[in-house]
């Protein structure tokens, strides 16, 4: 389900802010949406592509 590993991403995403700090996390988000982006694109081509 999509919501539920947002919500897992989210509580690890808020546990490594609080570990290792905003600067290292920003990057951490920065890889984490252009991979959800690829991801997304992927799924939609292969919707359509089906």
């Amino acid at each position: 389900m999509p919501a539920t590993s947002a919500l897992a991403i989210a509580v690890v995403a808020a546990i490594t802010m609080a570990a290792i700090g905003w600067r290292t996390l920003l990057t951490i988000a920065v890889f984490a949406v252009i991979a959800f982006t690829i991801v997304g694109l992927v799924n939609v081509v292969s919707i359509f592509s089906a």
